[in-house]
């Protein structure tokens, strides 16, 4: 699995070039079946939510969590739609 101590490289190939990836943001490792059409479980919802909001894509993340409250709500998880519920209002007073 992925870990936080590890590092990562990403190298972009495109017509047979490799061209190595950097920047000054830090890339996050998210696995590639990871977003609301396969999240079945409720509490990936903040996860991904988190990762949006790093990634400073806050409109997104606010769709992530009222989409995980309503996933939350449906499934009767009321533990992590009140931690959805504050991390959307969190972002909300930012």
């Amino acid at each position: 699995g992925f870990g936080t101590r590890q590092s990562y490289t990403i190298t972009m190939v495109k017509g047979g070039i490799s061209t190595p990836i950097t920047g000054a943001t830090p890339f996050y490792v998210v696995p590639a079946n990871v977003g609301p059409r396969t999240m079945n479980y409720v509490a990936l919802y903040n996860h991904f939510g988190k990762i949006l909001e790093k990634l400073e894509q806050n409109d997104a993340a606010v769709q992530i969590y009222k989409q995980g409250i309503i996933k939350c709500l449906e499934s009767n998880d009321l533990h992590t739609k009140s931690e959805l519920q504050s991390a959307l209002m969190n972002l909300e007073i930012e």
